[in-house]
């Protein structure tokens, strides 16, 4: 059992993320809670005992306080009043690319991962090549994040993505296709509202850059924990949040796509109307045997309700085993081969400026599709490149 253990150099960074969420800082219980569970340890790992001067410990316990002590000796972390906190030096240990510096970090047959800043990679992208940029950009936050998150949800951001959506449309193959922005919601500082940065961006977009809104769907993480915790655990005021929102543009107001790509399983209880023409209640009419012909699955709704995590069991191993930290801001696989199945056909190049873990990536090149990752952290992208091991 204690072979599924991380090593007490590989756990830094994974301590080192999990405290990044908590900038007020962690009892050492709590933080091994806290890692155990970003590293997706079974409960049997978790609670495995070893004999230590004649004393049963916890064997995970055990070399987390040691992978505490590395931190603490490198400056990374520090403990004051009983809790666990990161140091500035902690904050920035990530390797963040060189401006107009850019590397490939590996190719596949059908694509390429670059190490560099997303302004400066997307120069490297032929014009004309891209059928979709999908991506999630990193949210403005109020707590700043080691892989670079914005920290004001206000003019400044949505400037700043409007001059980053600017620079990607060259690289579009047609007015039809398509940009599609994951993006999250942000509360505004010391008050359980919520900003409306997003809402001011669509508007930007279309205003500065002529982008018309195909469709706006909503991602349901069902897998969500409660949060933010001050409002929704401590207070008690708001319920948890626990959906985002993908904006589909293009430049035309016909953004190419097929919902027959993403057709879902049939529901257990849908209507049968094996009869005459009929009115129904909401005065629509239903034409005379309407739901007899067998289509290959239902037309799926704009609300999609796609656990997070679980997916992403074997990329977790891999990262301990490799010792990288595990990209904080994923999103599940099914989300990305939901977009990148509606909106491209086999053979056709998808863009991600912020690839992150690599999740677009690995799903454009399961599907068929060509595809370009933008990273602008060296560890991340490393990890990327484990998703194609074999």
């Amino acid at each position: 059992m204690s072979d599924e253990l991380p090593t007490q150099r590989q756990l830094v960074l994974p301590l080192l993320d999990a405290l990044e969420e908590t900038p007020k800082g962690m009892t050492t219980r709590d933080l091994a809670g806290a890692v155990a569970e970003r590293l997706g340890l079974s409960d049997a790992v978790r609670e495995a005992r070893i004999e230590i001067s004649g004393q049963s410990r916890s064997h995970f316990r055990h070399r987390l306080r040691w992978a505490q002590q590395i931190a603490k000796f490198e400056g990374l972390a520090e403990r004051s009043g009983g809790a666990w906190r990161l140091t500035r030096k902690g904050r920035d240990s990530l390797t963040k690319a060189v401006p107009g510096q850019v590397v490939t970090i590996f190719t596949t047959e059908n694509g390429a991962f670059l190490w560099g800043l997303a302004e400066d990679a997307i120069g490297h992208v032929d014009d004309g090549s891209i059928a979709a940029i999908w991506t999630s950009p990193p949210y403005p936050l109020l707590t700043q994040k080691r892989y670079g998150n914005p920290m004001e949800a206000g003019v400044s951001y949505v400037d700043w993505l409007t001059r980053m959506v600017e620079s990607w449309l060259p690289k579009l193959d047609g007015d039809d296709a398509s940009v599609l922005l994951n993006l999250g919601d942000a509360w505004m500082p010391g008050m359980p509202s919520i900003s409306t940065y997003q809402e001011r961006l669509i508007v930007r977009l279309e205003d500065r850059l002529g982008l018309k809104l195909a469709q706006r769907f909503t991602w349901w993480n069902t897998s969500a924990p409660p949060g933010p915790t001050l409002w929704t655990c401590i207070r008690k005021v708001r319920v948890k949040q626990a959906a985002e929102t993908i904006w589909w543009l293009s430049r035309s107001g016909h953004a190419r796509g097929d919902n027959q790509r993403v057709l879902v399983p049939y529901a257990d209880d849908r209507p049968v109307q094996v009869g005459p023409r009929v009115k129904r209640p909401n005065g629509h009419w239903m034409r005379g045997h309407g739901f007899e012909r067998e289509n290959g699955g239902a037309i799926p709704p704009n609300v999609l309700p796609i656990a997070n995590g679980s997916q992403d069991r074997a990329y977790f191993a891999a990262c301990r085993a490799a010792g990288l930290p595990v990209h904080p801001a994923r999103f599940p696989a099914d989300l990305a081969k939901f977009f990148i199945g509606l909106t491209t056909e086999q053979g056709e190049t998808v863009l991600d400026p912020f690839g992150g873990s690599g999740t677009t990536a690995r799903v454009a090149e399961d599907m068929g599709r060509r595809w370009v990752s933008i990273e602008a952290m060296r560890e991340y992208a490393e990890g990327a490149r484990l998703r194609f091991a074999a």
